[in-house]
């Protein structure tokens, strides 16, 4: 393989990058999206991406387009590149809440975030060296005591969850029980709980603010 310094970056993940699973963007990861959405090694996981694939498929296992899309329009972009480009200060994941790792950070490093970076860019760098949960219902100290396997393979617990965890239907934090949810709705099984659940908190709360206030009328 070509040493990366000798040609043009773009240049060389069209030509040796992109086979051996080196990802464009922090937000697009080109092995989960080959192999989520099968495709095959002969196909760009990049094009299929950009070429209408951004319509029904996420490019990075933290990146929810269904949920970005539903807050905001990104006419003829991707959700990915409306995100990157656009700045609207929108999640693009519901279980990354952006201002509670901003003061999470803050707290633990000291050092102020780029404004220039999207946060969850700016989050799944710093998870490298930095353990900062995501969430206020994702506690990573809680999830990797809890599971040892996940302890003992080093990857990111909130890495892990959004991976696998749900699927197995493992608790992130201790006021969080995913089977005692699923039993209360039974429809919701083989989605992701944690994120069911706070997409509905979310709908209901913007669908109260777009009713406004409540007049209340006088009796009597």
């Amino acid at each position: 393989m070509s040493h990366i310094g000798d040609i043009e970056p773009f240049y060389h993940f069209l030509v040796e990058g992109e086979k051996n699973n080196f990802d464009p963007n922090p937000l697009f990861d080109t092995r989960w999206y080959r192999e989520k959405y099968n495709i095959p090694t002969s196909e760009s996981a990049l094009k299929n991406y950009i070429y209408g694939g951004h319509l029904t498929r996420d490019p990075h296992f933290m990146f929810d387009s269904t949920y970005y899309r539903s807050i905001v329009i990104c006419n003829d972009s991707s959700p990915l590149e409306h995100y990157l480009a656009s700045r609207t200060g929108i999640d693009p994941c519901v279980l990354f809440d952006a201002r509670y790792f901003a003061e999470q950070y803050n707290k633990i490093s000291g050092a102020k975030l780029d404004a220039g970076i999207p946060l969850l860019v700016q989050y799944l760098e710093s998870s490298m060296y930095c353990d900062i949960d995501p969430h206020p219902l994702f506690s990573k100290k809680y999830y990797s005591s809890r599971y040892g396997d996940v302890r003992s393979s080093g990857i990111d617990p909130f890495e892990h969850y959004m991976r696998f965890g749900y699927f197995e239907k493992r608790q992130t934090h201790r006021i969080f029980e995913p089977d005692h949810y699923l039993d209360l709705r039974p429809a919701a099984r083989g989605r992701n709980p944690h994120i069911q659940t706070l997409t509905m908190c979310l709908v209901r709360m913007l669908l109260r603010a777009a009713q406004g206030p409540r007049i209340r009328r006088k009796t009597g």
